[in-house]
């Protein structure tokens, strides 16, 4: 391969970035597709989603502290089919 000039690797970046984006982008639109309900016990929660494969499995994270601090995020689980039951959560919190 022969060597690039500075336009079009600065080219080849931005192109880069821009699917980056794209990519970032359909993630948050999947975020906005949750519902999130009461579940049966104290302390549970059902969250229902529209996953972006049909047999995909998705991890789960709560968050109980500050959402910018790595160390505050656990996982909760991985769920399949849309559907996910987060229990262990403190009862009379707002989540």
């Amino acid at each position: 391969m022969p060597p690039l000039s500075l336009e079009a690797f600065a080219a080849q970046i931005s192109d880069y970035k821009a699917r980056l984006q794209a990519r970032a982008d359909g993630g948050t639109a999947a975020v906005l597709a949750l519902r999130l309900r009461h579940g049966k016990l104290s302390g549970t929660l059902l969250a229902r989603y529209r996953p972006a494969r049909r047999l995909a499995a998705n991890e789960a994270q709560l968050c109980q502290g500050s959402p910018l601090a790595e160390e505050e995020w656990k996982t909760a689980g991985l769920f399949q089919g849309g559907k996910a039951e987060l229990t262990g959560l403190p009862p009379g919190e707002v989540v």
